[in-house]
């Protein structure tokens, strides 16, 4: 399986964090999403399985 077959929820809110956890995530082939706040990340969890 290679990494672009992932996708990857990063939940923080500090989008600086956000912003460095997608970006290295991404290098290493990683698909990312990100959410601020638990009731996002749940949003986010359930629209795309």
């Amino acid at each position: 399986m290679t990494n672009d077959n992932i996708q990857i929820l990063i939940v923080d809110d500090e989008p600086d964090i956000i912003d460095f956890l997608s970006y290295n995530l991404k290098q290493e082939g990683y698909r990312t999403a990100s959410a601020t706040s638990g009731q996002q990340a749940l949003q986010q969890a359930e629209q795309n399985p």
